[in-house]
């Protein structure tokens, strides 16, 4: 099952450490000081590093909850630094429920609620699945990424990088949609608008970016497709003067991505109108939102 964490992040200043491992076929004196080397090690990165517990639910959804403070944070699985008990490195995949972890890293835990941890560098297993933690903290889990309410059309959130800052924004703006969800009754009911095209639209939330922002697309509900069209500013402010449709000019392709945590990612300019929509099981939906360059 792949990890999944829709959230953004910025991380605390902490040192990296990373302990090598020894070569075969040396002798045994220099085999016991690398072992006491590494053990000086491990007792040192124990003293530098994050106590965490890991939490995961059926749906792949993680985080964990800083065993000092007992505060729960986000954060980025790295591709190429988890490790295990015996610091041989594994996959994130291999981390479960309860596994009490050393946590290392770099930058600031920005102070959002939970807290969200960016540049996570390295983790290492200190002890597997401690059953009391997870009892103990799966409140969190609960809080933060609660069993998906189908009733509801997703909403959309973005999260982009700004020199000084992350920032998310709520999508507002929603288009056309159709949606498919069980009653309490167990009868099925669609609901379904269909709204102006895009270009024929006045009010869109506005994003401030620099060109080739990398933006996370953050769904309420992870859609099992995303497609992206933009159009430049021009296009916009002409095809709100027009009211024959088939005047509109097709949407410019944007291309999708997948980052590590499960979500959807795309590279934004300014000058343009964009316009996602999702495809779920129950339905589909437009959003949209227009960009504008950063101090403008």
């Amino acid at each position: 099952m792949k990890k999944r964490n829709a959230a953004v992040y910025a991380g605390v200043a902490l040192t990296a450490v990373l302990v090598l491992g020894g070569a075969f076929g040396i002798k045994k004196a220099f085999s016991e000081k690398e072992d006491k080397t590494k053990k000086e090690s491990r007792e040192q990165n124990s003293e530098e590093a994050m106590k965490a517990v890991y939490l995961e639910n059926q749906q792949g959804d993680f985080m964990f909850v800083d065993l000092t403070n007992e505060t729960p944070f986000l954060g980025i699985l790295p591709e190429d630094g988890v490790y295990s008990q015996k610091e041989e490195k594994i996959s994130g995949e291999d981390l479960n429920s309860g596994d009490v972890v050393l946590v290392w890293g770099s930058g600031v835990m920005a102070q959002s609620y939970p807290a969200q941890y960016n540049g996570i560098t390295k983790i290492q297993v200190e002890e597997k699945g401690n059953q009391k933690y997870v009892e103990s903290y799966s409140h969190y889990m609960e809080e933060f990424f609660p069993a998906a309410d189908f009733s509801q059309i997703p909403m959309l959130d973005v999260s982009y990088k700004q020199p000084e800052a992350i920032v998310t924004a709520a999508v507002s703006d929603m288009g056309a949609y159709t949606w498919t969800y069980e009653k309490e009754n167990g009868e099925k009911e669609t609901i379904a608008t269909d709204t102006a095209h895009i270009l024929q639209r006045d009010n869109m939330t506005e994003i401030s970016l620099e060109n080739g922002t990398e933006m996370e697309l953050l769904f309420s509900l992870a859609p099992q497709k995303t497609e992206v069209l933009r159009w430049s500013m021009e296009e916009w402010e002409k095809a709100r003067q027009e009211k024959d449709t088939a005047e509109i000019p097709d949407g410019e392709t944007v291309q999708v991505t997948e980052n590590q945590a499960g979500n959807p990612v795309i590279s934004c300019d300014a000058g343009y109108v964009y316009q996602v929509k999702g495809y779920w099981e129950n339905g589909e939906a437009e959003y949209g939102f227009y960009t504008k360059e950063m101090g403008q």
